[in-house]
């Protein structure tokens, strides 16, 4: 999880954006979204984009 970069934006509703320096599969991005504590299906899982080896995705940043 060393490659992995959260960044958060605070407004309301804001969102959790992902970058992992590395291919991984949609299902890996998951399980790293849910180990950072923003488990997918509570806090949605949004825009999956691998490319030039770069792997980004975002979720909300509240599961209300």
């Amino acid at each position: 999880m060393n490659n992995l970069i959260m960044k958060r934006e605070y407004s309301f509703p804001g969102s959790i954006w992902f970058k992992y320096v590395g291919e991984i599969s949609e299902d890996e991005a998951m399980e790293f979204q849910e180990g950072a504590g923003f488990h997918p299906y509570g806090y949605g899982f949004f825009g999956f984009k691998c490319k030039d080896g770069i792997s980004r995705w975002n979720c909300l940043n509240s599961c209300d």
